[in-house]
């Protein structure tokens, strides 16, 4: 959890492939979903 989230925001890059591996995060890192 809460790792993931940090390092999602740390690295914008790696938060792309974060999404595509995480739904979830999908909706936080692109901004564009809820």
């Amino acid at each position: 959890g809460l790792s993931d989230s940090q390092q999602c925001r740390s690295n914008h890059g790696r938060c792309r492939r974060l999404c595509f591996h995480m739904e979830r995060w999908e909706g936080n890192c692109n901004g564009r979903l809820r």
